[in-house]
């Protein structure tokens, strides 16, 4: 993966869903590999689900990206999967679609952050956590301070938006 202006412009692609952009741009210049994965051990998901836009990349993106084959739980040097990166930014579509292919709300990273504890971006999306539930959500992981429902009730418990993503977490308790 470079950072020229090829490899801009397939990640900006990417980003906008324009898919048959993106392969041309792969054409075009073959040194970018979206199977690579650059010195901070981030792979395209990872780079993808970034954005600092919630709907950047759309699901599409996402689905062609994992059925290429890139490993949906990657870790880079912080520890943090794509599915982190997807609740950091708050795309609720690009988290669905890669706990739908498999992603882990439980793969701690470096701070000791699962992406189960990241709700907290998107509160008003029950669906995601519900799926991060299904899928295996620890609400009970500890990060050395607080299990992640403990920390949600000691400090969210008075806001109105986080009370039903307590009430659903402790369904799963």
């Amino acid at each position: 993966m470079t950072y020229d202006m090829s490899g801009v412009e397939i990640l900006e692609a990417l980003c906008e869903g324009n898919l048959a952009l993106a392969e041309d741009l792969l054409k075009l210049h073959p040194q970018n590999n979206l199977l690579e994965i650059n010195s901070d051990k981030k792979t395209w998901l990872h780079i993808t689900t970034s954005s600092l836009d919630p709907n950047e990349p759309p699901a599409i993106t996402i689905k062609y990206l994992i059925n290429l084959g890139i490993d949906i739980n990657a870790q880079d040097i912080y520890g943090m999967t794509p599915l982190h990166y997807a609740l950091r930014s708050g795309n609720a579509e690009a988290a669905i679609e890669l706990l739908n292919a498999g992603a882990d709300p439980n793969i701690p990273n470096i701070d000791n952050v699962i992406p189960l504890a990241m709700i907290g971006r998107m509160p008003k999306r029950l669906d995601v956590l519900k799926l991060m539930l299904e899928k295996g959500g620890n609400v009970h992981f500890y990060n050395g301070h607080y299990e992640v429902l403990q920390s949600l009730e000691l400090f969210r418990s008075d806001e109105e938006d986080f009370m039903p993503v307590i009430e659903m977490m402790r369904q799963y308790a």
